[in-house]
């Protein structure tokens, strides 16, 4: 049950995180559209910045997403070598 809490944890951390990235680099994308000759604020200096930061977060989540897949996968060998020692019910 924790191992895939821990999953979900930071599976939700790395979508977040790649979101923010994404977003970033569309509203890039989107100012370009709609004032193609204006020079943007921060340029794409501030746009690799903010999608660093997204990249950074999603990395964050890289973590707790593998530990709760290692608990999630001992858990159910566990399970399956506890039904392989355990006999079969007698008729």
């Amino acid at each position: 049950m924790l191992g895939l809490l821990l999953s979900l944890l930071g599976g939700g951390i790395i979508i977040y995180g790649a979101s923010l990235a994404i977003l970033a680099l569309v509203g890039m994308y989107q100012g370009a559209l709609e004032h193609p000759l204006d020079d943007p604020k921060g340029g794409e200096q501030s746009v690799s910045r903010d999608m660093l930061a997204g990249v950074k977060i999603g990395a964050i989540g890289v973590v707790p997403l593998l530990a709760g897949s290692i608990l999630t996968k001992v858990g159910l060998f566990q399970r399956l070598a506890a039904k392989r020692t355990t006999p079969p019910p007698r008729p």
